[in-house]
């Protein structure tokens, strides 16, 4: 009981939160001089037409009757129609560019997870030694350098020296392979910090010290007693790891050309198309939420000494 509670409370809190952020959106989008039909390309556009085209799509209405229409097809499952694709609605539009973003992203999550977990705990287990340096070092290069300058960079070695990768689309695991790389860099650097640091801290416990002492193996003891413990700050920062990578990385994505979400935020950005950037900021935040309120409740059943309240 006290589970449902708890899921039914982060629900809530996940709702009022989503309120925010379109409530936020919406105001900083109309807040900002010009619109969708003010582009240099539009300017000689004829008043009648730019009228027309603003009543089409609701933009003559005053803001707070757009603002309570928009929350009133929220409510409905409803993200309106694109300015920019009209007619297509931007679940259609999202409906193509998600999958693409997706597959990418559970690629690049399964590489920042396994490489940067073994990682760190390798770094823990050599402490002070040239590997734990080793790892530093990659780690702090990972996280310093850019994932656009990394993409470039990716692309000049493998794609234009040596010819072995394709540099643009995502029509074979080989054309995965560079922009997953890309993504990846900094979230294994940054996992690889988190595990070595945990797992430093938990091998110090005295329930790995009575392990130690009943004769276990050294094996049994770090992946046996020790890796769960080490891995809870891993799970928190699971949350926005997965929202960023499955929704896609606007630069990687572009740099490469790959059809996902990313291409589609900032051509909507560019556009000043109010319904598509409303409905992905909507949809990135929904995703955002709810791997938030799945790893918090994961985090509560993997910990006994926490409690849902």
């Amino acid at each position: 009981m006290k589970m449902f509670s708890y899921i039914v409370q982060r629900i809530f809190w996940g709702i009022v939160t989503l309120w925010v952020v379109v409530t936020v959106t919406f105001m900083l989008m109309h807040g900002i001089p010009g619109g969708p039909f003010d582009g240099d390309s539009l300017q000689q556009m004829n008043e009648t037409v730019r009228a027309n085209l603003e009543a089409k799509f609701g933009l003559d209405r005053p803001y707070i009757e757009q603002y309570g229409l928009y929350l009133s097809n929220l409510f409905k499952g409803e993200l309106g129609i694109s300015i920019t694709y009209s007619p297509r609605t931007v679940k259609q539009i999202i409906a193509r560019g998600f999958p693409v973003s997706a597959k990418l992203g559970l690629v690049s999550i399964v590489i920042s997870v396994f490489i940067g977990v073994v990682l760190g705990i390798w770094a823990a287990l050599k402490r002070s030694k040239w590997q734990d340096t080793l790892v530093k070092v990659f780690t702090t290069i990972g996280i310093t350098i850019p994932g656009f300058v990394l993409a470039t960079m990716l692309i000049y070695v493998f794609a234009v020296k040596l010819r072995l990768l394709p540099s643009y689309g995502f029509r074979s695991i080989k054309h995965v392979i560079l922009p997953a790389i890309a993504l990846s860099l900094g979230s294994i650097a940054f996992i690889a910090r988190l595990t070595r640091s945990s797992m430093l801290d938990v091998i110090r416990q005295d329930y790995i010290r009575t392990a130690r002492a009943k004769g276990l193996s050294p094996t049994t003891v770090i992946y046996k007693h020790a890796l769960k413990n080490a891995l809870m700050p891993i799970v928190t920062y699971l949350g926005p790891l997965v929202a960023s990578l499955l929704t896609g990385s606007f630069i990687v994505e572009k740099i490469f050309s790959i059809p996902g979400m990313g291409g589609e935020m900032v051509s909507a950005i560019g556009n000043r198309d109010y319904m598509m950037i409303l409905g992905l900021t909507t949809f990135f935040s929904i995703i955002l939420i709810v791997t938030y309120i799945l790893v918090d409740i994961i985090y509560v059943l993997i910990d006994p000494r926490l409690k849902f309240d």
